[in-house]
């Protein structure tokens, strides 16, 4: 069992992390830190979801300013699992990537930026961009 880290800090309109990604095994856990003026979302694919236990009520996780997310890893297949990490206020995309097999598992963490989502503004209410 490892525990990971992975420091989210702000990019304007986006977010950015300091980890790009982090090899996965039953047990491990997952401290996703949002910078302060860093409010965060984690945009989770399903099948990312499907290996974190409990399993969240959500694929979109918030992440508040100058605080912390742990996820733990339950049971995991070799694959590629997505986690897409958004300012505050922008919608999580309406797909993340994943892949199963290979001889790993690995959860891959993306930046978004909001901007590219359609129907969303310059900066939307709260976001603190």
């Amino acid at each position: 069992m490892a525990d990971h880290a992975v420091s989210i800090h702000r990019i304007p309109g986006s977010r950015g992390v300091d980890t790009p990604s982090v090899p996965l095994a039953s047990g491990d856990s997952i401290t996703f830190t949002a910078e302060a003026n860093a409010p965060s979302i984690l945009c989770l694919s399903s099948e990312t979801a499907g290996i974190v236990s409990p399993t969240p009520l959500s694929t979109s996780i918030e992440v508040p300013s100058g605080a912390s997310v742990t996820l733990t890893v339950g049971d995991v297949s070799p694959g590629k699992y997505g986690i897409v990490v958004q300012a505050h206020g922008w919608p999580c995309p309406g797909e993340i990537s994943s892949q199963s097999g290979g001889s790993e598992a690995v959860l891959l963490i993306h930046s978004a930026d909001g901007a590219a989502f359609p129907g969303q503004g310059d900066n939307p209410p709260g976001s603190g961009d």
